[in-house]
């Protein structure tokens, strides 16, 4: 008895509003030909996405060469950077061991500072190294990728292709049929014209 109080408290589920039918030709053929222009739609987008896969090798490819250059040229700077890392630690060794000789108190207040700038320098350089070696291992991640976009193109060109084709096959089908239906829909108003006419 509750159990049937509490399906009859609960609201209907709404169903979707399906669109009327239509009932005139000219109703049929309108819906027809909204129909055709929305898997035009479709199929101006399949053809987009084809269009952009075909300029995908081109795109995958220069990326590729963008990146073997910044290998490259990181890979210069690498060489360079751990001799300024190198020229800062050996600056940052001979100021503590001029700051562990001195013995004046005030002299070695003052020296401290030399140590403090040459530590510095040594961070300095270690986090540009850091940097340099990171820029390699992104560029040599992005060669990687580029690869493999070059490589997958050609199934990705076929399949975007072909999706393109069946978009617009389906979408020429609908205009087809929205033709005829408009057709049908003229014929009969031909008709009803005329039979006003009599």
């Amino acid at each position: 008895m509750i159990a049937a109080r509490r399906s009859n408290n609960r609201s209907p589920q709404a169903q979707p509003a399906a669109p009327p039918p239509a009932s005139t030709p000219q109703q049929r053929a309108d819906e027809a030909q909204r129909n055709a222009d929305r898997l035009q739609q479709f199929a101006d987008a399949a053809q987009r996405a084809s269009e952009a896969a075909v300029q995908e090798p081109d795109l995958a490819e220069k990326l590729q060469r963008d990146s073997e250059q910044r290998v490259r040229e990181a890979t210069a700077q690498i060489g360079v950077q751990e001799v300024k890392l190198a020229q800062a630690r050996g600056h940052l060794e001979q100021a503590q061991k001029q700051f562990n000789s001195i013995e004046d108190p005030k002299r070695k207040e003052s020296e401290k500072w030399t140590v403090q700038y040459a530590q510095n320098a040594v961070e300095k350089a270690e986090r540009k190294l850091e940097m340099i070696k990171a820029e390699v291992a992104a560029a040599t991640e992005a060669i990687e990728e580029a690869r493999k976009r070059i490589a997958a193109a050609p199934a990705k060109i076929e399949t975007t292709k072909a999706r393109a084709a069946e978009a617009q096959k389906q979408t020429d089908e609908a205009q087809a049929r929205a033709d005829a239906a408009q057709h049908r829909a003229d014929e009969v108003r031909r008709r009803s014209v005329e039979t006003l006419a009599r």
